[in-house]
């Protein structure tokens, strides 16, 4: 790999984050509507006096990892054809993917943690205050939190890679035999592994090394080389891809 070759992936990974204009609109959107619902409540306890029966439940945090889910989706699709017509090398595509996928995950790590400690975090201040007492929320970040903001924040972006590069490789092969043949397969197992004690133990030791390991360099090392080890073999899909 020469320098050349890496200067023109880090230009391709900048390109990759500027082009994604749709799923930072969506982010923005949540994180927004995530404001609003915030507002409204603080409406509904003026109004109520803080009396509610059936409580209400506010779901956030979600947003980051819309935002990872959306951009390994335009960059194999979209972005792509777009710079590959304008002349970019599969080769340094394929690295700038990476690259950016890094980034991803660390500026949506970023978003997450704002809005754990920001609004999540004003939010059960409501919840402690005499009138707030009927809210309840789920705070998606906090799977990752346990050990502290600074472990919580580095495995956090380990997940949101590996997240990322599942998203890109199953978007990759979209359109092809073996595309649908994967889509199948994930339906199956999915179907599959919640029935069958042994499967769904094995998926629940899944969940447990990548996302729930008490031992933070294990989970993030685990997600980091399940991640880069299952890009390198989508590599044959990028280099044959139609335009």
């Amino acid at each position: 790999m020469n320098k050349n070759m890496v200067k023109t992936a880090w230009k391709i990974a900048l390109i990759n984050l500027r082009t994604l204009k749709t799923p930072y609109f969506v982010t923005a959107l949540l994180i927004g509507f995530n404001l609003f619902l915030i507002g409204a409540m603080m409406v509904g306890i003026a109004k109520t006096q803080g009396m509610s029966s059936p409580g209400l439940h506010i779901a956030s945090g979600g947003a980051p990892f819309v935002l990872t889910i959306m951009a390994a989706i335009f960059i194999p699709t979209v972005n792509f054809r777009r710079i590959c017509n304008l002349g970019g090398n599969r080769q340094s595509f394929f690295l700038g993917s990476l690259i950016a996928y890094v980034l991803i995950a660390i500026g949506a790590s970023l978003v997450g943690m704002a809005e754990y400690l920001g609004i999540d975090a004003f939010v059960k201040f409501v919840e402690s205050s005499p009138r707030g007492y009927f809210i309840q929320t789920l705070h998606l970040v906090s799977l990752w939190t346990e050990g502290g903001i600074v472990v919580g924040f580095f495995k956090l972006v380990a997940h949101m890679f590996w997240l990322a590069i599942f998203v890109h490789v199953l978007a990759a092969v979209q359109g092809k035999w073996y595309g649908w043949a994967a889509d199948v397969g994930l339906v199956m197992i999915s179907a599959a592994f919640r029935p069958l004690a042994p499967l769904n133990n094995a998926l629940d030791w899944f969940f447990s090394v990548t996302i729930s390991n008490p031992g933070a360099p294990a989970q993030i090392l685990s997600c980091f080389v399940l991640g880069i080890a299952l890009y390198a073999l989508s590599w044959p899909v990028m280099a044959r891809k139609a335009i």
